[in-house]
């Protein structure tokens, strides 16, 4: 089992991580690869191995200051936000969410403060000029690093493959919400209602235009 009091963060652990993007645009599409590559890449450069992601070593990383802020400081249904001030960046989390819920909030947040430098270059063709659906497309991309750095595919098949397909089980394993670890088996094609008709699989469905987000 690691441990981070004896594992030194590396100086440039960010600079590597933002190295695995090319400098121009990126479509969604590649903005989900490059995020999910660099969740797997961020564990191997810390030599994590165990399923919960720690994450005390965040507020380690040069020029940055992690604060937890009262819910009625941070603006209604906000979990956390990342920018800068004096010279450093600042990740704050809502410290009235639950732990499993400020655990994802700082795991998203890192994404953006992997990012923040070069969100302009990145993210420019995103919404192709609507900033709201650009902004809903950069806050999928980042819950999508944040999902593959706190339950990695590997890791998750494995525990399912042992027997624990239980999603409250799953969810205290990795240290993450029930409705977080759900999404995830979800998306990972683990679980779903077998016993649905066959026909409701080929039915049409009338979608909100948000939700095709991701598909462009």
């Amino acid at each position: 089992m690691t441990n981070l009091n004896q594992t030194q963060v590396p100086p440039q652990l960010l600079s590597h991580l933002r190295l695995l993007a090319p400098k121009r645009g990126l479509t969604v599409s590649e903005s989900m690869t490059i995020a999910q590559y660099q969740a797997g890449r961020l564990r191997e450069l810390l030599g994590i191995t165990t399923q919960a992601m720690p994450l005390d070593w965040v507020s380690e990383l040069p020029k940055l200051t992690v604060k937890v802020v009262p819910s009625h400081k941070m603006g209604e249904g906000t979990s956390g936000y990342t920018t800068r001030e004096d010279g450093r960046y600042l990740i704050a989390v809502n410290k009235n969410r639950p732990r499993a819920h400020r655990r994802f909030t700082l795991a998203h947040e890192l994404k953006h403060l992997i990012d923040y430098p070069y969100a302009r270059i990145w993210h420019a063709g995103l919404g192709h000029g609507d900033s709201d659906s650009q902004n809903y497309r950069i806050e999928r991309i980042c819950d999508h690093f944040a999902a593959h750095l706190l339950m990695p595919t590997t890791h998750v098949k494995r525990a399912w493959g042992r027997g624990l397909q239980i999603p409250r089980t799953l969810c205290r394993v990795f240290e993450v919400s029930e409705e977080a670890m759900r999404i995830r088996l979800d998306n990972l094609g683990l679980t779903g209602d077998d016993d649905l008709p066959v026909a409701t699989y080929f039915r049409r469905v009338d979608l909100d235009p948000n939700s095709l987000a991701l598909s462009a």
